[in-house]
């Protein structure tokens, strides 16, 4: 139950940005996941409709491990990588139906206004209807994305911001990956 849930709420953060469409062109920043049991970090780049997650995490031995996601909505095809077994597991996705479950939805009630890392937020307080929790969430005027999530089960700070041009070379998988194909 807990990985699963932790899964949602990785999948959620990562996602928000993506789900909104709030821009065109590129996007990168960095997550950060603190739960009661954990820190994960992730790097996510996201160009046009392609999305590229690196998730670092430690487990319950505090071992290291790396796991790149690919969603390229530009082929329907979503990548799991797993770097340290030079393995991938490919799915592919049904065109239209590509976006990640949970969406960055209008309807929260603006309930204040702060400033992180410099940047103007309007504080928005969502209720589960609208992601599945009760979810706060600090959205950045003048972008218009989040920059910081609450939940119960969770605090996602997105940082190092930057919509510099992200290469199209970062979307594809390493030279030599072994890949199984998951069909449904």
């Amino acid at each position: 139950m807990k990985k699963s849930l932790l899964s949602l709420v990785l999948l959620f953060s990562a996602s928000i940005i993506f789900a909104q469409g709030a821009f065109a062109g590129s996007i990168r920043y960095d997550l950060v996941i603190k739960t009661k049991a954990n820190i994960t970090t992730q790097k996510v780049l996201l160009k046009n409709n392609d999305m590229k997650i690196i998730t670092t995490a430690k487990d319950e031995q505090d071992k290291t491990s790396t796991t790149i996601t690919y969603i390229l909505n530009s082929k329907n095809i979503m990548y799991t990588y797993m770097p340290a077994d030079n393995h991938a597991i490919k799915m592919k996705l049904d065109p239209g139906k590509s976006e990640p479950p949970m969406q960055f939805k209008p309807g929260g009630k603006k309930i204040g206004t702060e400033t992180i890392d410099g940047k103007l937020c309007d504080i928005y307080l969502y209720p589960k209807k609208a992601f599945g929790i009760e979810t706060k969430m600090w959205i950045w005027r003048n972008k218009k994305i989040p920059v910081k999530s609450e939940t119960e089960f969770a605090t996602t700070e997105y940082k190092n911001i930057s919509f510099e041009d992200i290469p199209s070379s970062e979307f594809e998988l390493p030279k030599g990956v072994e890949i199984t194909e998951m069909k449904f």
